[in-house]
């Protein structure tokens, strides 16, 4: 669910953990499957305009399902700069810490996130996006979290 508070004049996207959210994974017809297109939408929503390419190589990262997407290959170096600049909530996660992807059900270490190019738009996402499509929309800082409000980082 996502809605603008006008009082704070703040952004807030609410994540409610559903048990099967394959529904939130492929659109409903198979021929034109894409991972993860409600997330989608909410996260190119959140940055109001297409972010346009970064300057890093890219190379094609297969699906599970639908067509391959293009994923950047990021210098361990640049890893910590890139998050945060594409991090689009506040309180941007350390490349050390731990988060855990609700599509995949698995945790990650953040430093092993991928950003893939789609639609003129760079998203964050987890390790497992290609098999289950977790972006950053879905990571939580605990599994055992039903729910997670996260505050749109301000520009």
């Amino acid at each position: 669910m996502y809605h603008k508070n006008a009082e704070e004049k703040k952004t807030y996207v609410a994540l409610s953990v559903r048990e099967n959210s394959a529904e939130n994974t492929l659109y409903s017809n198979k021929d034109h499957a894409e991972m993860s297109s409600c997330e989608k939408k909410i996260l190119m929503a959140l940055q109001e305009k297409p972010t346009g390419a970064l300057s890093f190589p890219k190379k094609e990262l297969k699906m599970r399902v639908g067509p391959a997407t293009e994923e950047y290959i990021i210098p361990a170096a640049r890893k910590a700069e890139i998050l945060e600049a594409l991090y689009p909530f506040s309180h941007c996660p350390d490349l050390k810490e731990w988060r855990y992807d609700l599509h995949e059900k698995k945790f990650f270490r953040v430093e092993n996130y991928k950003v893939i190019y789609e639609h003129e738009y760079n998203f964050l996402v987890s390790p497992y996006y290609a098999n289950s499509g977790g972006m950053v929309i879905d990571w939580l800082e605990d599994e055992k979290k039903r729910c997670q409000v996260l505050t749109k980082k301000k520009n």
